[in-house]
């Protein structure tokens, strides 16, 4: 999946430098796939998937075993499952990703085909889509489900090579190994849920904006973030898991270090130092209200250079 950077008009002058410290932050596991009939349509209770639910999947590239995938929902809005990717194997890896509830923008059914499954033969549906991933990158997805329950027995997925210079193909498969569904038959969203926080990052005459949204109410009262760079790359967004609606990643750790900001939106506040490190020796830093959970800057170094935000906007 390489990322595909598309600058708005009014923001050609944005340097590379730019787009490499915000790609650092982005964790992309290969292909993955979202989940398509996420709701039983025969059912006359009208019930539907719930956090909790999940799906575990056999993985190959190109043919080659690359592991085992473990798809969990894990929060929800109105609108969409937040869901949990764990990739074992060579590219142990975790991320988070929205996934509309019902069918996709833009599947269409193709047919249907018998597939062995571990289940035994199974006559399954088959849908083709379009999916983009946190970087802005698009794959092919042609699922095989079960119109009983919705559920994902297979994906092939088809997608541009990251370590590629020429854009080669690639295609995963994605074989149902196991599955768990949880049902609900009504869910009231939070008010937390749709809560924005807006940042500014002034580059010699321009202003770039991030927007940290609350997007889910998630298990164990914790919340699905998302870092929302798209005004200034499209389709840039990053995903987290938080314990607050604030948006501080629940992977960030207390440096155990203060410090006071002087001409925030609030005046002088003092704050937290927490940080995501990563092996390439860049980091991700926020510091963070210990009272109120607001993230008043967040700076993310990289390269050697830093990017440093500041609250703009709060709900």
């Amino acid at each position: 999946m390489k990322p595909i950077i598309e600058m708005r008009s009014s923001r050609q002058g944005v340097s590379t430098l730019f787009i490499a410290i915000v790609i650092v932050i982005i964790v992309v596991i290969i292909a993955v796939a979202a989940y398509v009939l996420l709701t039983d349509n025969n059912n006359n209770n009208e019930e539907t998937l719930a956090p909790g639910t999940t799906m575990t999947y056999d993985v190959t590239d190109d043919g080659a075993e690359t592991g085992t995938l473990e798809q969990t929902i894990v929060g929800q809005s109105s609108t969409d499952y937040f869901v949990e990717s764990k990739l074992t194997g060579d590219k142990k890896t975790i991320q988070y990703s929205l996934s509309k509830k019902g069918t996709p923008d833009g599947a269409v059914t193709t047919g249907t085909e018998d597939l062995e499954t571990f289940e035994g033969t199974k006559t399954l549906t088959v849908w083709e889509y379009m999916i983009t991933d946190p970087s802005g990158g698009t794959q092919a997805v042609t699922a095989y489900i079960n119109p009983e329950n919705g559920v994902v027995f297979k994906n092939v997925i088809v997608y541009n090579d990251l370590n590629s210079t020429t854009d080669a193909q690639k295609t995963e498969v994605q074989t149902l190994t196991a599955y768990d569904l949880v049902w609900q038959t009504s869910y009231n969203v939070s008010d937390s849920v749709g809560k924005a926080y807006e940042y500014a990052y002034i580059l010699g005459p321009m202003t770039l904006s991030v927007k940290i949204v609350c997007v889910a109410d998630c298990q164990n009262d914790q919340y699905g973030i998302v870092y929302d760079y798209s005004e200034t790359i499209e389709n840039l967004k990053d995903y987290f898991l938080s314990d607050n609606p604030q948006g501080l990643p629940e992977v960030a750790v207390d440096t155990g270090q203060t410090t006071t900001l002087t001409g925030t939106i609030d005046g002088d506040v003092t704050v937290e130092l927490w940080s995501i490190s990563f092996e390439s020796g860049d980091s991700f830093n926020f510091y963070c209200d210990p009272d109120t959970h607001v993230i008043y800057k967040f700076v993310i170094s990289a390269k050697g250079n830093d990017s440093s935000y500041d609250l703009v906007s709060k709900p």
